[in-house]
Protein backbone atom coordinates (compact mmCIF):
# COMPACT_ATOMS: atom_id res chain seq x y z
CA UNK A 1 0.00 0.00 0.00
CA UNK A 2 2.66 2.46 -1.03
CA UNK A 3 1.72 6.22 -1.09
CA UNK A 4 -1.21 5.87 1.26
CA UNK A 5 1.21 5.59 4.49
CA UNK A 6 3.99 7.47 5.65
CA UNK A 7 6.74 6.91 7.96
CA UNK A 8 7.63 4.13 10.37
CA UNK A 9 5.59 3.31 13.63
CA UNK A 10 6.35 5.01 16.50
CA UNK A 11 3.81 7.45 18.61
CA UNK A 12 4.19 10.99 18.04
CA UNK A 13 5.25 13.45 15.51
CA UNK A 14 7.91 15.52 14.83
CA UNK A 15 6.86 19.62 14.67
CA UNK A 16 7.99 20.19 11.20
CA UNK A 17 5.02 17.89 10.05
CA UNK A 18 2.43 20.12 11.18
CA UNK A 19 1.50 21.36 7.76
CA UNK A 20 0.98 18.03 5.99
CA UNK A 21 -0.87 16.63 8.62
CA UNK A 22 -3.54 19.89 8.34
CA UNK A 23 -3.60 18.91 4.87
CA UNK A 24 -3.93 15.20 5.97
CA UNK A 25 -7.02 16.36 8.18
CA UNK A 26 -8.87 18.66 5.94
CA UNK A 27 -8.93 15.64 3.66
CA UNK A 28 -10.53 13.55 6.20
CA UNK A 29 -12.72 16.22 6.85
CA UNK A 30 -13.90 16.02 3.00
CA UNK A 31 -15.29 12.48 3.21
CA UNK A 32 -17.30 13.33 7.11
CA UNK A 33 -14.95 12.63 9.46
CA UNK A 34 -14.96 14.68 12.85
CA UNK A 35 -11.35 15.72 12.94
CA UNK A 36 -9.70 19.03 14.03
CA UNK A 37 -6.07 19.95 14.12
CA UNK A 38 -4.64 20.12 17.30
CA UNK A 39 -1.21 21.90 18.28
CA UNK A 40 -0.52 19.80 21.39
CA UNK A 41 2.64 18.47 23.27
CA UNK A 42 1.41 14.91 23.61
CA UNK A 43 0.90 14.38 19.58
CA UNK A 44 3.96 16.86 17.91
CA UNK A 45 6.96 16.51 20.18
CA UNK A 46 10.62 16.29 18.95
CA UNK A 47 12.32 14.83 21.89
CA UNK A 48 10.32 11.92 21.58
CA UNK A 49 11.42 10.90 18.00
CA UNK A 50 14.73 8.68 18.22
CA UNK A 51 14.69 8.28 13.92
CA UNK A 52 11.12 8.53 12.81
CA UNK A 53 7.95 9.92 13.63
CA UNK A 54 4.37 8.11 13.60
CA UNK A 55 2.78 6.26 10.56
CA UNK A 56 0.31 8.19 9.37
CA UNK A 57 -1.83 8.44 5.86
CA UNK A 58 -0.91 10.25 3.23
CA UNK A 59 -3.15 13.18 1.10
CA UNK A 60 -3.90 9.95 -0.60
CA UNK A 61 -6.84 8.08 0.30
CA UNK A 62 -7.81 5.36 -1.46
CA UNK A 63 -11.33 4.10 -2.49
CA UNK A 64 -12.95 0.75 -0.76
CA UNK A 65 -11.94 -0.94 -3.84
CA UNK A 66 -8.27 -0.25 -4.46
CA UNK A 67 -7.17 -2.39 -1.85
CA UNK A 68 -6.89 -6.03 -1.05
CA UNK A 69 -8.57 -7.33 1.75
CA UNK A 70 -5.56 -7.21 4.23
CA UNK A 71 -4.44 -4.27 2.44
CA UNK A 72 -7.71 -3.00 3.67
CA UNK A 73 -7.03 -4.32 7.53
CA UNK A 74 -3.89 -2.15 7.61
CA UNK A 75 -4.66 0.90 6.31
CA UNK A 76 -7.83 0.71 8.42
CA UNK A 77 -5.69 0.61 11.47
CA UNK A 78 -3.48 3.58 10.69
CA UNK A 79 -6.54 5.73 9.42
CA UNK A 80 -8.73 5.28 12.62
CA UNK A 81 -5.89 5.63 14.85
CA UNK A 82 -4.53 8.91 13.00
CA UNK A 83 -8.92 9.66 12.97
CA UNK A 84 -8.81 9.18 16.78
CA UNK A 85 -5.98 11.43 17.73
CA UNK A 86 -7.06 14.24 16.10
CA UNK A 87 -11.03 13.48 16.87
CA UNK A 88 -12.87 17.21 17.30
CA UNK A 89 -15.46 15.19 19.11
CA UNK A 90 -14.57 15.14 23.06
CA UNK A 91 -14.22 12.02 24.75
CA UNK A 92 -16.23 12.01 28.40
CA UNK A 93 -15.46 9.96 31.28
CA UNK A 94 -15.89 9.50 34.72
CA UNK A 95 -13.69 7.12 36.91
CA UNK A 96 -16.43 5.07 39.21
CA UNK A 97 -16.46 2.79 41.81
CA UNK A 98 -19.68 0.24 41.80
CA UNK A 99 -20.98 -1.25 45.07
CA UNK A 100 -22.96 -4.09 44.22
CA UNK A 101 -25.02 -5.47 47.29
CA UNK A 102 -25.89 -9.20 46.99
CA UNK A 103 -29.23 -8.73 49.57
CA UNK A 104 -27.71 -9.02 52.97
CA UNK A 105 -24.74 -11.51 52.02
CA UNK A 106 -21.81 -9.50 50.57
CA UNK A 107 -21.40 -5.93 48.82
CA UNK A 108 -18.67 -6.28 46.08
CA UNK A 109 -17.08 -3.31 44.95
CA UNK A 110 -15.78 -2.45 41.35
CA UNK A 111 -13.86 0.32 40.69
CA UNK A 112 -13.28 1.57 36.72
CA UNK A 113 -14.27 3.94 34.32
CA UNK A 114 -18.04 4.82 32.79
CA UNK A 115 -17.98 6.21 29.33
CA UNK A 116 -20.56 9.65 29.14
CA UNK A 117 -19.81 10.75 25.70
CA UNK A 118 -17.88 8.47 23.08
CA UNK A 119 -15.90 11.08 21.16
CA UNK A 120 -12.60 9.70 20.01
CA UNK A 121 -13.04 6.25 21.27
CA UNK A 122 -15.50 5.69 18.46
CA UNK A 123 -12.49 5.07 16.31
CA UNK A 124 -9.53 3.12 18.68
CA UNK A 125 -9.47 0.21 20.52
CA UNK A 126 -9.52 1.50 24.02
CA UNK A 127 -10.32 -1.28 25.72
CA UNK A 128 -6.81 -2.89 26.16
CA UNK A 129 -5.90 -0.85 29.59
CA UNK A 130 -8.78 0.47 31.10
CA UNK A 131 -11.52 -1.64 33.06
CA UNK A 132 -14.57 0.12 31.38
CA UNK A 133 -17.82 -0.10 33.66
CA UNK A 134 -21.57 0.36 32.96
CA UNK A 135 -23.57 3.45 33.74
CA UNK A 136 -25.91 2.53 36.68
CA UNK A 137 -27.38 4.48 39.27
CA UNK A 138 -27.86 4.74 42.71
CA UNK A 139 -30.44 1.89 43.63
CA UNK A 140 -30.59 0.23 40.37
CA UNK A 141 -31.03 -3.74 40.52
CA UNK A 142 -28.49 -5.62 38.09
CA UNK A 143 -28.92 -9.52 37.09
CA UNK A 144 -25.76 -11.29 38.73
CA UNK A 145 -24.32 -14.81 38.46
CA UNK A 146 -22.11 -15.84 40.75
CA UNK A 147 -20.22 -19.35 40.04
CA UNK A 148 -17.19 -21.06 41.83
CA UNK A 149 -14.60 -21.29 39.40
CA UNK A 150 -11.02 -23.33 39.73
CA UNK A 151 -8.41 -22.18 38.11
CA UNK A 152 -4.40 -22.94 38.38
CA UNK A 153 -1.67 -21.00 37.89
CA UNK A 154 0.22 -20.97 34.99
CA UNK A 155 3.85 -20.19 33.77
CA UNK A 156 4.66 -17.06 31.91
CA UNK A 157 4.25 -17.12 27.93
CA UNK A 158 6.57 -17.55 25.82
CA UNK A 159 8.25 -14.79 23.74
CA UNK A 160 6.74 -14.21 20.37
CA UNK A 161 8.48 -12.01 17.55
CA UNK A 162 6.48 -9.05 18.61
CA UNK A 163 6.36 -9.72 22.55
CA UNK A 164 10.65 -10.06 22.42
CA UNK A 165 11.06 -7.15 20.37
CA UNK A 166 8.73 -5.40 22.66
CA UNK A 167 11.00 -6.33 25.82
CA UNK A 168 14.57 -5.31 24.36
CA UNK A 169 13.19 -2.48 23.61
CA UNK A 170 12.17 -1.75 26.96
CA UNK A 171 13.09 -4.56 29.45
CA UNK A 172 12.26 -2.18 32.54
CA UNK A 173 8.58 -1.36 30.83
CA UNK A 174 6.37 -3.91 33.04
CA UNK A 175 7.70 -3.09 36.58
CA UNK A 176 7.22 1.24 35.69
CA UNK A 177 4.07 0.95 34.13
CA UNK A 178 2.86 -1.00 37.02
CA UNK A 179 4.00 1.44 39.75
CA UNK A 180 2.55 4.28 37.49
CA UNK A 181 -1.22 2.62 36.59
CA UNK A 182 -1.14 2.00 40.34
CA UNK A 183 -0.42 5.24 41.37
CA UNK A 184 -2.43 7.01 38.76
CA UNK A 185 -5.35 4.68 39.88
CA UNK A 186 -4.95 6.08 43.00
CA UNK A 187 -5.09 9.18 42.37
CA UNK A 188 -7.47 9.42 39.37
CA UNK A 189 -4.14 10.66 36.98
CA UNK A 190 -3.41 9.57 33.10
CA UNK A 191 -1.15 7.63 32.54
CA UNK A 192 2.09 9.59 31.36
CA UNK A 193 4.42 7.43 28.79
CA UNK A 194 7.71 10.36 29.58
CA UNK A 195 9.41 7.52 31.72
CA UNK A 196 9.37 4.80 28.48
CA UNK A 197 10.28 7.61 26.07
CA UNK A 198 13.37 8.41 28.20
CA UNK A 199 14.46 5.06 29.40
CA UNK A 200 14.85 4.31 25.35
CA UNK A 201 16.69 8.11 25.21
CA UNK A 202 18.73 7.26 27.63
CA UNK A 203 20.11 3.70 26.63
CA UNK A 204 17.98 1.37 28.71
CA UNK A 205 17.07 -1.02 26.30
CA UNK A 206 18.96 -4.23 25.37
CA UNK A 207 20.64 -3.65 21.83
CA UNK A 208 19.53 -1.59 19.46
CA UNK A 209 17.40 -1.44 16.66
CA UNK A 210 20.31 -2.06 14.28
CA UNK A 211 21.96 -5.21 16.61
CA UNK A 212 18.52 -6.63 17.58
CA UNK A 213 17.74 -8.93 14.64
CA UNK A 214 21.29 -10.24 14.59
CA UNK A 215 21.58 -10.73 17.93
CA UNK A 216 18.28 -13.13 17.31
CA UNK A 217 19.61 -14.60 14.76
CA UNK A 218 23.24 -15.81 15.92
CA UNK A 219 20.92 -17.41 18.54
CA UNK A 220 18.64 -19.10 16.39
CA UNK A 221 21.92 -20.44 14.41
CA UNK A 222 23.83 -21.53 17.55
CA UNK A 223 21.27 -23.32 18.55
CA UNK A 224 20.60 -21.77 21.70
CA UNK A 225 17.18 -20.73 20.75
CA UNK A 226 14.30 -22.38 17.99
CA UNK A 227 11.43 -20.29 16.53
CA UNK A 228 8.32 -22.00 15.62
CA UNK A 229 4.98 -20.93 14.65
CA UNK A 230 5.94 -17.45 16.26
CA UNK A 231 7.05 -18.69 19.16
CA UNK A 232 10.50 -18.40 20.71
CA UNK A 233 11.47 -21.82 22.80
CA UNK A 234 15.13 -22.32 24.88
CA UNK A 235 16.82 -25.30 23.53
CA UNK A 236 19.02 -27.37 25.68
CA UNK A 237 21.85 -25.86 24.25
CA UNK A 238 20.54 -22.05 25.67
CA UNK A 239 20.05 -23.62 29.20
CA UNK A 240 23.95 -24.66 29.18
CA UNK A 241 24.55 -21.65 28.09
CA UNK A 242 22.93 -19.79 31.02
CA UNK A 243 23.86 -22.42 33.68
CA UNK A 244 27.87 -21.85 32.39
CA UNK A 245 27.24 -18.02 32.72
CA UNK A 246 25.93 -18.19 36.16
CA UNK A 247 28.48 -21.12 37.61
CA UNK A 248 31.22 -18.47 36.02
CA UNK A 249 29.73 -15.25 38.15
CA UNK A 250 29.02 -13.15 35.05
CA UNK A 251 26.18 -10.76 35.15
CA UNK A 252 24.35 -10.58 32.08
CA UNK A 253 20.75 -9.64 33.23
CA UNK A 254 19.15 -6.73 31.74
CA UNK A 255 20.23 -4.22 34.10
CA UNK A 256 23.94 -5.24 33.86
CA UNK A 257 23.55 -5.39 29.72
CA UNK A 258 21.47 -2.16 29.49
CA UNK A 259 24.52 -0.27 31.61
CA UNK A 260 26.39 -0.73 28.39
CA UNK A 261 23.38 0.09 25.92
CA UNK A 262 23.18 3.69 28.61
CA UNK A 263 27.16 4.43 27.69
CA UNK A 264 26.59 3.93 24.07
CA UNK A 265 23.41 6.22 23.99
CA UNK A 266 25.82 8.63 26.06
CA UNK A 267 28.41 8.55 23.30
CA UNK A 268 25.90 8.87 20.39
CA UNK A 269 24.73 12.53 22.25
CA UNK A 270 27.92 13.33 23.02
CA UNK A 271 28.06 13.21 26.75
CA UNK A 272 30.82 10.92 27.31
CA UNK A 273 33.96 9.93 24.74
CA UNK A 274 33.72 6.56 22.74
CA UNK A 275 36.96 6.08 25.22
CA UNK A 276 35.18 6.12 27.94
CA UNK A 277 32.23 2.94 26.73
CA UNK A 278 35.40 0.96 25.37
CA UNK A 279 37.25 0.94 29.15
CA UNK A 280 33.85 0.27 30.18
CA UNK A 281 33.34 -2.25 27.74
CA UNK A 282 37.14 -3.81 29.06
CA UNK A 283 36.54 -3.49 32.50
CA UNK A 284 33.67 -5.59 32.33
CA UNK A 285 35.91 -8.33 30.17
CA UNK A 286 38.21 -8.21 32.46
CA UNK A 287 36.80 -9.60 35.06
CA UNK A 288 35.10 -12.81 33.28
CA UNK A 289 39.02 -13.70 32.78
CA UNK A 290 40.30 -13.15 36.16
CA UNK A 291 39.54 -16.30 38.04
CA UNK A 292 40.84 -17.81 41.31
CA UNK A 293 42.32 -20.83 40.23
CA UNK A 294 38.82 -22.33 40.87
CA UNK A 295 38.31 -21.73 36.55
CA UNK A 296 36.72 -25.06 34.75
CA UNK A 297 38.19 -22.75 31.46
CA UNK A 298 37.01 -23.04 28.09
CA UNK A 299 36.10 -25.79 25.70
CA UNK A 300 39.19 -27.55 24.23
CA UNK A 301 41.38 -26.84 27.18
CA UNK A 302 43.67 -29.89 27.54
CA UNK A 303 44.40 -31.18 31.51
CA UNK A 304 46.38 -34.22 31.45
CA UNK A 305 46.32 -37.46 29.77
CA UNK A 306 44.11 -40.07 29.91
CA UNK A 307 45.11 -42.86 32.95
CA UNK A 308 43.41 -45.61 30.81
CA UNK A 309 44.67 -44.75 27.12
CA UNK A 310 47.14 -42.33 27.58
CA UNK A 311 45.48 -39.79 25.30
CA UNK A 312 44.67 -36.01 25.85
CA UNK A 313 41.91 -35.88 28.23
CA UNK A 314 40.14 -31.81 27.06
CA UNK A 315 37.40 -29.89 28.78
CA UNK A 316 33.97 -30.54 26.86
CA UNK A 317 30.62 -29.15 26.96
CA UNK A 318 29.58 -30.03 30.70
CA UNK A 319 32.69 -32.34 31.50
CA UNK A 320 36.25 -33.46 31.21
CA UNK A 321 36.65 -36.36 28.30
CA UNK A 322 39.88 -38.63 26.75
CA UNK A 323 39.58 -37.12 23.62
CA UNK A 324 40.03 -40.93 22.35
CA UNK A 325 36.27 -41.50 22.56
CA UNK A 326 36.14 -42.40 19.20
CA UNK A 327 39.53 -43.85 18.62
CA UNK A 328 39.72 -46.49 21.23
CA UNK A 329 36.38 -45.87 22.98
CA UNK A 330 37.43 -44.96 26.15
CA UNK A 331 35.25 -43.69 28.25
CA UNK A 332 37.40 -41.78 30.94
CA UNK A 333 34.95 -38.63 31.95
CA UNK A 334 35.05 -36.24 35.37
CA UNK A 335 31.86 -33.82 35.25
CA UNK A 336 33.15 -30.00 35.42
CA UNK A 337 30.15 -30.19 38.64
CA UNK A 338 29.94 -32.80 40.89
CA UNK A 339 27.97 -31.87 43.61
CA UNK A 340 27.48 -28.11 42.78
CA UNK A 341 30.93 -27.74 43.28
CA UNK A 342 33.53 -26.35 40.21
CA UNK A 343 36.23 -28.92 39.63
CA UNK A 344 38.62 -26.47 38.39
CA UNK A 345 41.46 -27.11 35.53
CA UNK A 346 44.42 -27.04 38.05
CA UNK A 347 41.98 -29.38 40.35
CA UNK A 348 41.99 -32.17 37.18
CA UNK A 349 45.91 -31.74 36.27
CA UNK A 350 46.77 -32.38 39.68
CA UNK A 351 44.66 -35.56 39.62
CA UNK A 352 45.55 -36.75 35.90
CA UNK A 353 49.59 -36.13 37.24
CA UNK A 354 49.67 -36.98 40.94
CA UNK A 355 46.49 -39.63 41.44
CA UNK A 356 44.01 -37.08 43.49
CA UNK A 357 43.29 -33.69 43.52
CA UNK A 358 43.89 -32.61 46.90
CA UNK A 359 40.70 -31.57 49.67
CA UNK A 360 38.60 -29.81 48.04
CA UNK A 361 35.88 -27.69 50.42
CA UNK A 362 32.30 -26.65 49.12
CA UNK A 363 30.52 -30.11 47.89
CA UNK A 364 26.97 -30.35 49.05
CA UNK A 365 25.01 -33.42 49.60
CA UNK A 366 21.35 -33.95 48.83
CA UNK A 367 20.16 -32.90 51.94
CA UNK A 368 22.09 -29.37 51.51
CA UNK A 369 24.64 -30.47 53.86
CA UNK A 370 28.33 -29.24 53.04
CA UNK A 371 31.28 -31.48 52.89
CA UNK A 372 34.68 -31.73 52.02
CA UNK A 373 36.82 -34.38 50.04
CA UNK A 374 39.03 -35.14 47.39
CA UNK A 375 38.96 -36.81 43.43
CA UNK A 376 41.18 -39.68 43.64
CA UNK A 377 41.44 -42.18 40.74
CA UNK A 378 40.58 -45.67 41.01
CA UNK A 379 39.75 -48.48 38.98
CA UNK A 380 39.72 -45.71 35.37
CA UNK A 381 37.21 -43.49 37.02
CA UNK A 382 37.09 -40.46 39.69
CA UNK A 383 36.09 -41.40 43.13
CA UNK A 384 35.44 -39.66 46.43
CA UNK A 385 38.25 -40.05 49.23
CA UNK A 386 36.95 -38.89 52.61
CA UNK A 387 39.62 -37.24 55.17
CA UNK A 388 39.86 -39.64 58.34
CA UNK A 389 37.96 -38.76 61.11
CA UNK A 390 39.83 -37.94 64.23
CA UNK A 391 38.68 -39.76 67.20
CA UNK A 392 39.51 -37.83 70.54
CA UNK A 393 41.19 -40.61 73.20
CA UNK A 394 39.29 -41.04 76.54
CA UNK A 395 40.87 -38.36 78.72
CA UNK A 396 43.41 -39.65 80.70
CA UNK A 397 42.82 -40.26 84.18
CA UNK A 398 45.63 -38.28 86.14
CA UNK A 399 46.27 -37.82 90.19
CA UNK A 400 45.44 -33.74 90.61
CA UNK A 401 48.63 -32.69 91.89
CA UNK A 402 47.79 -31.99 95.28
CA UNK A 403 44.84 -34.37 96.13
CA UNK A 404 45.27 -37.19 98.01
CA UNK A 405 41.61 -39.58 99.11
CA UNK A 406 40.86 -38.37 102.40
CA UNK A 407 39.31 -41.80 102.97
CA UNK A 408 41.76 -44.00 101.75
CA UNK A 409 44.68 -42.06 101.00
CA UNK A 410 45.05 -42.82 97.11
CA UNK A 411 45.31 -39.92 94.61
CA UNK A 412 42.52 -38.59 93.09
CA UNK A 413 41.49 -38.31 89.95
CA UNK A 414 39.56 -36.60 87.81
CA UNK A 415 36.29 -38.06 85.95
CA UNK A 416 33.45 -36.54 83.48
CA UNK A 417 31.75 -34.81 86.08
CA UNK A 418 33.81 -35.07 89.52
CA UNK A 419 36.92 -35.79 91.18
CA UNK A 420 37.27 -38.92 92.61
CA UNK A 421 39.54 -41.53 94.34
CA UNK A 422 41.71 -44.27 92.11
CA UNK A 423 40.91 -46.69 94.70
CA UNK A 424 37.29 -46.93 93.47
CA UNK A 425 38.13 -50.53 92.55
CA UNK A 426 38.78 -51.28 95.82
CA UNK A 427 35.43 -50.24 97.41
CA UNK A 428 36.21 -46.48 97.80
CA UNK A 429 33.69 -44.48 97.18
CA UNK A 430 35.11 -40.93 98.07
CA UNK A 431 33.55 -38.78 95.17
CA UNK A 432 33.22 -34.49 95.16
CA UNK A 433 31.58 -32.78 92.29
CA UNK A 434 33.30 -30.32 90.29
CA UNK A 435 32.77 -26.24 91.41
CA UNK A 436 33.29 -22.99 89.65
CA UNK A 437 36.35 -22.68 91.06
CA UNK A 438 38.15 -25.53 89.65
CA UNK A 439 37.84 -24.25 86.86
CA UNK A 440 41.77 -23.53 86.20
CA UNK A 441 41.96 -27.60 87.15
CA UNK A 442 40.28 -28.64 84.49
Amino acid sequence: IGGLISSYYKQYLATAEKDKIQKILAECAKIGYPVKFNNSKTIFDDSKIESHSALTPTYKIPKSGDLSEREKQVYSTVFRRFVAVFCSEPCKIERSELHLKCGDYEEFVLKGTVILEAGWTKYDDYTKKDKFLPHLEVGETVETAFAPQEKQTTPPKHYTIETLNNYLKNPFKEEKAAAREAAASENGEQVNDDDDYRAVFEGLELGTEATRTGIIDNAKKSSYIELKKDVYRILPAGEFLIESLERMNISMDKYKTSELGRALKQVYHGKIKVKDSIDMAVAEIKKVFETDGDSTGFIGDSVGNCPICGKPVCRRGRFYGCSGYAETHCNFSVNTYICGKAISLDAMRRLLTEGSTGMIDGFRSKNGNSFSAALVLKDGKAVFDFPERKVSPPPQQQPTPCGLCPKCGRPIIIGRTAFGCSGWKEGCDYRRPFLPTDAGNE
